[in-house]
């Protein structure tokens, strides 16, 4: 939901046709369209479309309007793509700022209000298709005054991956970032899991 009150839809799955796909699963082709859909005048008006598809990517929604759109896939099969794109709501245009440094999908991408000059967002779990497959064992952070991307340390042996994820900072200006998830891998198995990270020593995130 944009800061207008709008609500910008980007990417996703085009609808699946037949019985090979789960009845929680849109498709295998990813789409580029972007809309922008007023709740007050019930109206839905097409934008500029990414500059590729994507499916089970995440959009974060920046205090000054902008979007960051990081991860997602083009279909089940391929590697996710690792460009950052930015979706500037004022001019209705795209610009690509910068890669990842893992590829991943279904992953949480969460805004640090407290990270650096002009914040951070923290990229933790989700998956990836492409060989080794797998969830992501790394989580990531992007430095948003400078698109710069680092590399947090790997998830330590017992904490299990997390695939499916969302991320939320807790209330009342605690520093306190819960990443939780309902895996579903392998498809027929669901489990919860949850953890944390805290912000210290001037924005180090350290996973609990």
């Amino acid at each position: 939901r944009l800061h207008s009150g709008e609500v910008l839809l980007v990417g996703g799955y085009a609808p699946a046709a037949g019985p090979d796909y789960p009845s929680w699963f849109g498709g295998n082709t990813a789409l580029a369209d972007v809309e922008v859909f007023d709740p007050n005048e019930d109206s839905l008006e097409s934008r500029t479309a990414m500059p590729s598809p994507r499916g089970y990517h995440r959009a974060t929604l920046l205090p000054g309007g902008d979007v960051v759109v990081t991860g997602g896939g083009q279909s089940l099969e391929d590697q996710a793509p690792t460009s950052i794109l930015v979706y500037q709501t004022a001019t209705d245009a795209w610009t690509t700022v910068g890669q990842l440094q893992q590829a991943r999908l279904d992953h949480a991408a969460t805004l640090l209000p407290h990270g650096g000059a002009s914040g951070q967002i923290l990229l933790s779990g989700g998956f990836h298709w492409a060989d080794p497959q797998g969830p992501v064992t790394t989580d990531e952070l992007i430095d948003l005054a400078t698109m710069q991307v680092s590399s947090l340390s790997p998830i330590p042996p017992g904490v299990e991956p997390q695939v499916a994820v969302m991320g939320a900072m807790l209330p009342n200006g605690s520093p306190r970032l819960l990443i939780g998830d309902l895996e579903l891998v392998p498809f027929l198995t669901t489990q919860e899991h949850t953890h944390t990270f805290e912000q210290v020593d001037g924005g180090t995130l350290v996973r609990d």
